[in-house]
């Protein structure tokens, strides 16, 4: 508090008003005041209540910055006086609008709040289905001194906005009726296995508590908008897909760091966006290869061969094969050879005819009649590197 209180200010804001008087007792020093009246807030105490505890602790002796050899700590009465002082000139609220001002500016203040509870998803426990696993996203919580396995949901809602939310829960399925009929904005959640089967409570008949019609049928009827988390995982059957489907959503939301598939992308938040964002610190890439980089084209001088006639060589290229694809190829090629024929048609190969094989040592080389490209041996034209992507 030593270095964060503006002292210098907060006693010009007192100085006009604390005056020695011609008559009475001599004035306390209006910083000595100041620290006492300070502390009595800080530890909600009583007049009588902040001298004793100043007689008391160290502590606050030290913070008092007085001499006690020489020296009293102000009384109860002066300290009452010196708070009607403040209240009488609005110098308490002004000290109180400085430290929100200066909590603001500095981020430290909140404005809003978030009213949050913590709940149980359940989950099978049990290992006697087709996969004979349980749900690797799931495991044993506590909640309380009781033991579930699930997990454990921690949900909320801002404070004052109307939101009202909850967790479906078979033995509470009523919960269903305030989210169709409220007029709120509500917030269910609830995971895919309690709506995806026949059999589930919310597909059946309830006479007790819905007049002998499906809860289910409720929540169609109210054309919920559906958010799915991370649904490579979560609606990855056809199965689970007609049950989202059968909710008779006005809309479905997924949201997935890895989705499997993308259907009318709203947002897209990558690693690079969440640097420039200033969401991460940092990005670290493990590794990564260049693939299907083929649009340019790409040679390779990987051999030349004098030893009989013809001179041919050994060139590396990207060939286009009978089932369409392009798949990097050495081929051997002599004088006249033509690679857009050598490669499948593809046009980047356009006008490479091999004009002059060259096989001195060393200097080994290839190069083409209407292309400006000499191809000297082990070295890649067309070829996109890692580095270059960095």
């Amino acid at each position: 508090m030593e270095s964060i209180i503006p002292w210098k200010e907060w006693m010009e804001l007192i100085a006009p008003f604390y005056i020695q008087k011609e008559r009475g007792r001599k004035l306390i020093p209006l910083e000595t005041m100041l620290r006492m009246y300070l502390m009595q807030n800080w530890f909600g105490l009583s007049d009588e209540g902040i001298e004793d505890a100043i007689y008391d602790s160290y502590a606050m002796k030290h913070f008092l910055k007085i001499d006690f050899s020489t020296e009293q700590t102000p009384d109860a009465t002066t300290l009452l006086h010196f708070r009607h002082l403040l209240e009488k000139h609005d110098i308490a609220r002004k000290i109180f609008d400085d430290v929100k001002q200066r909590l603001d500016a500095s981020g430290l203040i909140m404005h809003g709040g978030t009213i949050v509870d913590a709940t149980i998803i359940h989950a099978p426990s049990s290992t006697k289905n087709a996969t004979k696993s349980r749900d690797p996203e799931m495991h044993s919580t506590k909640k309380g001194n009781q033991w579930y396995f699930g997990m454990k949901i921690h949900s909320g809602a801002d404070a004052g906005t109307g939101y009202d939310y909850f967790v479906y829960d078979s033995d509470h399925i009523e919960k269903i009726r305030d989210f169709a009929v409220n007029t709120d904005i509500q917030i269910m959640v609830i995971i895919i296995d309690a709506f995806q089967k026949k059999l589930n409570l919310i597909n059946r008949d309830n006479d007790k508590k819905f007049g002998g019609a499906r809860p289910i049928d409720l929540l169609r009827e109210t054309n919920p908008i559906v958010v799915i988390d991370e649904p490579q995982s979560t609606i990855s059957t056809e199965s689970q897909l007609e049950a989202v489907r059968n909710l008779n959503p006005l809309c479905t939301i997924r949201y997935s760091a890895t989705p499997v598939r993308v259907e009318n992308k709203l947002y897209k938040l990558d690693a690079i966006d969440s640097f420039d964002k200033k969401l991460v610190k940092g990005i670290e890439v493990d590794s990564f290869a260049v693939r299907d980089a083929h649009n340019d084209a790409y040679l390779c001088l990987k051999s030349v061969d004098n030893r009989r006639s013809p001179i041919t060589a050994q060139i590396e290229i990207d060939k286009k094969m009978r089932s369409g694809t392009v798949q990097r190829k050495t081929i051997k090629v002599r004088q006249g050879d033509d690679l857009y024929e050598k490669s499948g048609g593809r046009d980047v190969y356009t006008g490479y005819i091999v004009n002059d094989i060259y096989c001195g040592a060393g200097e080994e080389y290839v190069d083409f009649t209407s292309r400006p490209a000499v191809l000297r041996l082990h070295e890649a034209v067309g070829q996109v590197h890692a580095d270059e992507i960095k």
